[in-house]
């Protein structure tokens, strides 16, 4: 029942902005009305001559191995660039709940960048490639910790492109600044690379992390307690091998209690509600073999939907014995399950294609109003699929 009360506030919101209630239910929507429709038009540098402006620039926040978290309003995408791409570690969030939509920059790019450090000499955060490093803590009752964009490390920060690090970086919503590096004070542990990934558990109200260890993801499942700063390490090694994942997105479903992650073809689903058994790697009919697309869990019907650019989303309906026995929480995951996709081709506008280096986050559900989002590049709108009604 505590449950129940926490997936009511997750997915009614406040009233519907103005633009939301005249679209059509599930289809696709270019948002490109007001100020500020796409990323480009908050760029700090649009002469791109500036001390953090790197090799590709700007265009770096979309397109260099990085990702995004969506809060119950928002899209928010932080310190991202790295290698020698972008060294900027600017703060820019997509507001969905106001009634002309649109981009801000909440936090200005550091003026002074120094190469293979986790924060620069100004104690903000080093730009990095996020991958799917990342999450949005909402507020915490009884915890000053919460409403924050969260990511556990970053992976080759501004320079080298050969340094990673396992230091935490976050953005208190509200404010104009990144926290300090000495409000995580706890290294995060384990193996930090391109194909681990995180997510926020609307439940436990913990951060999951799962080591990247490519090809069997061998390393161990890990928690993270925004309350206490503390880090858990559980048991847990995958049954099953996995192709290379680079480019994964992944999600938590908080009522089957498991975390998935998806890459062309396949899924790993580890059980959070038993976090010391291994998890699994299912092969998924209907999944594209190819592209490095988003994945995200819709409330309302329970579905994991894939997207992997154009107007196509890939919805997956878990199979009633994804575990074994009587499918309760307490058993095991069911190595002999099927998962299936269904593919739905709605109408509408056509979101552009994925980036080739990975969506991740920037495919996401958002709860206030309610729909998928997705964008692919700085000089391209926001696009937002309604889903005001199950899948």
């Amino acid at each position: 029942m505590a449950y129940a009360d926490k997936t009511i506030r997750f997915v009614v919101g406040a009233p519907a902005p103005a633009w939301y209630t005249p679209l059509a239910d599930q289809q696709w929507a270019a948002l490109t009305g007001g100020p500020a429709p796409q990323l480009s038009d908050v760029d700090p540098c649009p002469a791109a001559n500036c001390p953090y402006t790197g090799n590709t620039g700007f265009a770096s926040v979309c397109s260099s191995y990085v990702g995004a978290a969506a809060s119950n309003d928002s899209m928010i995408i932080a310190f991202q660039g790295g290698h020698h791409d972008y060294a900027g570690n600017g703060v820019y969030e997509f507001m969905f709940s106001e009634n002309t939509p649109r981009w801000y920059r909440r936090v200005d790019p550091s003026t002074s960048v120094q190469e293979d450090v986790g924060y620069y000499a100004d104690g903000r955060p080093s730009s990095r490639h996020g991958y799917k490093s990342d999450c949005f803590i909402p507020t915490l009752a009884g915890s000053s910790n919460g409403s924050r964009y969260f990511t556990a490390y970053g992976g080759s920060t501004w320079g080298s492109g050969n340094f990673t690090t396992n230091l935490a970086a976050s953005w208190q919503r509200g404010t104009s600044a990144p926290d300090p590096q000495s409000f995580w004070p706890n290294a995060t542990p384990g193996t930090l690379s391109y194909d681990g990934y995180l997510c926020w558990d609307p439940v436990t109200e913990r951060v999951w992390k799962r080591d990247g260890a490519y090809p069997t993801y061998a390393y161990a499942l890990r928690s993270f307690d925004p309350r206490t700063k503390a880090w858990t390490t559980h048991g847990s090694t995958v049954a099953g091998s996995f192709p290379d994942g680079a480019y994964l997105s992944a999600l938590i479903d908080p009522v089957r209690r498991v975390m998935v992650m998806c890459y062309r073809g396949q899924i790993v689903v580890t059980d959070i509600g038993r976090p010391d058994d291994p998890g699994r790697v299912y092969s998924v009919t209907g999944l594209p073999a190819s592209g490095n697309g988003g994945f995200a869990y819709e409330p309302l019907g329970g579905k994991w939907v894939q997207w992997s650019g154009g107007s196509t989303l890939r919805v997956i309906t878990p199979p009633s014995n994804y575990r074994t026995g009587d499918g309760s929480p307490s058993n095991a995951l069911n190595a002999s399950a099927t998962y299936l996709a269904a593919t739905i081709n709605p109408g509408g506008a056509t979101p552009t294609a994925e980036q080739g280096t990975g969506t991740h986050g920037r495919f996401a559900y958002i709860a206030n109003p309610g729909g998928f989002a997705v964008v692919n590049a700085v000089n391209q709108p926001m696009y937002f699929f309604k889903c005001a009604t199950a899948l």
